[in-house]
């Protein structure tokens, strides 16, 4: 009996011992919890769970004998690992920020937040681009319809700088112009799901880019349109070199580089065969992703 009561208070001391020493030292293991702003939406929320098993999530501390004796000390003031905040806004749309580690911003999917997409900001610039396309994103979810132009060159020497007004005669040859350079065609995109893709890709190719440091002039072979009622955001776009070109002053609260008549941002590849895709399936000639 004696040995018996000996087996199950050493086991129990044991087990104590190992409990108060695997959480003296949690923050070693257990990675940063997320703390959600109340403005996140439950499409948000899920998407952050699902970034939280992946491997570009922020890491648990890492290990030092150091840390691991003043916790051992001192139980009830650990090291302990900063949490993940995440906020989704009209401004920014959905992202997450670590005190350590950085900020990260995320783009959607078939119109939802994506774990996948998560892209992590490399300074002001991108976020700035992140609140461009949450602006984009706002348009649509106002209603504006979306439509794809194809360019072609301009008339006369190289090319036209953007954002210059056009020239007396410039467009004498062409049956329409497009801010100086000529319409190969033009389409709509009317169908829900088709406009769902191209803004999807649009906007995350913006949320992955950042922002260049100055606007070098660039033949425009695309151009998008966002029409709301009577008023309309037009941008030209040169998916080769990755800029694009809004033909206004600035769009509110981007924070985009302003041109002599417009702002300019940049963008990554990666909506250029979506584009490509649609103009191809409606029968338009392309000026710019497979012509030179």
């Amino acid at each position: 009996m004696r040995k018996r009561a000996a087996i199950f208070l050493f086991g129990t001391l044991l087990l104590s011992t190992g409990g108060y020493v695997a959480w003296c030292w949690r923050s070693f293991y257990v990675k940063p919890s997320l703390v959600f702003d109340s403005s996140v939406s439950p499409e948000g929320r899920k998407a952050m769970e699902e970034w939280r098993n992946t491997s570009s999530y922020p890491k648990a501390l890492e290990f030092k004998w150091s840390a691991a004796w003043w916790n051992l000390g001192h139980p009830y003031d650990c090291e302990k690992t900063l949490p993940v905040r995440v906020e989704e806004n009209a401004n920014a749309g959905l992202w997450a920020r670590h005190m350590v580690f950085g900020s990260w911003v995320f783009s959607k999917i078939a119109g939802e937040w994506d774990a996948s997409t998560v892209v992590k900001i490399r300074g002001m610039e991108m976020f700035q681009q992140a609140r461009l396309a949450a602006q984009m994103e706002a348009w649509s979810a106002a209603g504006a319809t979306i439509e794809i132009l194809s360019l072609g060159r301009p008339a006369g020497k190289g090319h036209r700088e953007l954002g210059v007004p056009e020239t007396q005669g410039a467009s004498a040859d062409a049956a329409e112009m497009y801010h100086g350079y000529p319409v190969l065609g033009r389409i709509k995109a009317l169908e829900a799901r088709e406009r769902l893709v191209l803004l999807d890709d649009f906007t995350r190719s913006i949320r992955e880019a950042a922002m260049p440091d100055a606007f070098l002039p660039e033949i425009p072979r695309h151009g998008i349109v966002f029409i709301e009622g009577e008023k309309k955001h037009e941008f030209a776009i040169s998916f080769e070199s990755g800029y694009v070109y809004a033909f206004e002053p600035g769009i509110e609260g981007s924070g985009v580089a302003h041109g002599r008549s417009g702002s300019y941002f940049q963008i990554t590849p990666r909506a250029s065969s979506v584009f490509a895709g649609f103009l191809k399936k409606s029968g338009i000639e392309q000026g710019g992703l497979d012509k030179k």
